[in-house]
């Protein structure tokens, strides 16, 4: 939360029994680490308020780890 994170490690996805994640507040352009967090498949909470995220970023998300929540829900 708040770190000024801009991206997600590269070995991020070995996290692969995480199945809550805050990164509120942080620099991330959701587009560009899409692909890592898709493959957190564990994932039920997605907390991304604070950063760049799209309505097609979280369609592609709910599409690929089906059963998670994300906040925002942008419609």
């Amino acid at each position: 939360m708040n770190l000024d994170i801009v991206s997600l490690p590269d070995n991020f996805d070995r996290l692969e029994s995480l199945d809550t994640l805050i990164l509120f507040m942080n620099k991330l352009t959701i587009s560009n680490e899409i692909k890592k967090l898709k493959r957190l498949r564990q994932l039920k909470y997605l907390g991304l308020l604070g950063n760049n995220i799209t309505a097609s970023d979280i369609i592609e998300l709910k599409r690929s780890i089906p059963g998670i929540t994300i906040n925002p829900d942008l419609r």
